[in-house]
């Protein structure tokens, strides 16, 4: 039985607390970053900034610490700032010290100006979901690794166990932080942040959440984000089925990962178990 239904959250009643869209943060560890708007700047700049963040409250995090109210911070493309950032040697996520990192490719072309203090970005949108050559073996074995612990999730999904969905998602996580970006350089490392700032709290909301619905939905969401990344970076040495359901969500469709062509579908479990067909295998 499905209900409808509203859920209200006391939190942002209090005037005193600020709250930021989940959109503005990015994660590395227990490092929440978010980047400042620089003021009286004629084209906008950001700074990096760590804050400490309190509960969730839907689709905003409470800010314990490392925010003034008036601040404006950057909501969206946070990835493509946070990169720009590390390639000219500003603080950044993997870098908070500064230093410039060591790159192939000339990327003056997708920055506007930058100083010592502020980093003023205008990002070439066209490198993203672009195929990516002389990607690392090592950086292939560990993709392929965190493609294995998502089998594993994929899985508990198909038994309709919303729990075990739950710490099989927190697994892949944990094989996920494991997955050493910089092993990448240039546009390759940029690549991958933009997949990690959309796979990083897809997983989260899967592992956090005990609704089976609500954790399906975030896997569909999830599924289509990691199909890119396979194209972009590859497996190591591995064959992956990718599969389709046209009744899943909603009737919207889904896709999902196998290790082989049977078709046991996540998204209904033995209700339509073998409900699909695949669409494409990846070499």
């Amino acid at each position: 039985m499905f209900v409808n239904g509203i859920v209200e959250s006391k939190i942002a009643e209090n005037s005193h607390e600020i709250l930021i869209p989940k959109s503005a943060v990015l994660w590395t560890g227990k490092r929440a970053i978010v980047y400042v708007k620089v003021l009286n700047r004629e084209t906008p700049s950001f700074l990096y900034r760590e804050i400490i963040l309190g509960p969730e409250a839907g689709a905003f995090y409470l800010v314990s610490e490392g925010l003034i109210e008036g601040e404006e911070i950057a909501i969206n493309g946070v990835f493509k700032i946070d990169a720009a950032s590390q390639l000219i040697g500003l603080p950044s996520m993997m870098n908070p010290d500064g230093g410039k990192v060591s790159t192939v490719h000339n990327h003056t072309d997708m920055i506007g100006s930058t100083s010592s203090e502020s980093l003023e970005v205008h990002v070439d949108n066209s490198i993203r979901d672009k195929p990516v050559e002389n990607i690392p073996a090592e950086f292939k074995k560990q993709l392929s690794s965190f493609y294995n612990a998502y089998l594993l999730m994929k899985d508990a999904f198909v038994l309709s166990d919303s729990d075990k969905v739950s710490k099989e998602a927190a697994q892949v996580i944990k094989v996920l932080k494991e997955v050493d970006m910089s092993l990448l350089r240039g546009e390759a490392h940029m690549i991958w942040m933009g997949y990690l700032n959309e796979l990083d709290p897809a997983l989260k909301s899967i592992a956090e959440n005990s609704d089976l619905e609500k954790q399906r939905i975030e896997f569909s969401k999830f599924n289509l984000v990691f199909y890119k990344s396979i194209q972009s970076f590859g497996l190591e040495e591995q064959t992956t089925y990718y599969q389709y359901c046209p009744m899943a969500n909603d009737y919207e469709g889904a896709y999902w990962f196998s290790d082989t062509d049977e078709i046991l579908n996540p998204y209904f479990g033995d209700v339509m178990l073998h409900c699909g067909e695949t669409k494409e295998i990846i070499n």
